[in-house]
């Protein structure tokens, strides 16, 4: 279970869908003969470092935040900019959802359903 911020200085905890950004580590279905029953990780980085950093592929498999570029450091988040990175048979990248913030639907019960207290 995610519980705090993945860039390792930051001390923010994960409370909500809402704020910053998530990614999903699985094994490369592109790679795959058959369905991994592997279960995915995730990784989260708060609103503050998602707005400067990204996640990515460390050397021996591992997740580590690195800077973005600086044209991409600070886009508004109206701007979809997502970012997928492969490596050894593992493909890391940010998961995209939409979830309205009114109206009681199924993406209001799927949110509150994620949301930590």
């Amino acid at each position: 279970m995610l519980s705090k911020c993945s860039n390792p200085p930051c001390s923010a905890s994960f409370r909500s869908l809402e704020d910053g950004k998530l990614f999903r580590l699985e094994c490369d279905p592109s790679l795959r003969a058959v369905e991994s029953k592997e279960a995915a990780e995730y990784y989260w980085l708060c609103g503050d470092c998602a707005s400067t950093m990204t996640l990515h592929l460390g050397d021996h498999g591992d997740v580590v935040a690195v800077l973005l570029p600086p044209p991409l450091q600070r886009v508004p988040d109206r701007v979809a900019v997502v970012l997928t990175d492969r490596k050894g048979g593992l493909l890391l990248q940010q998961v995209n959802y939409l979830l309205p913030k009114h109206g009681g639907n199924r993406a209001d019960r799927f949110r509150n359903q994620y949301d930590v207290a």
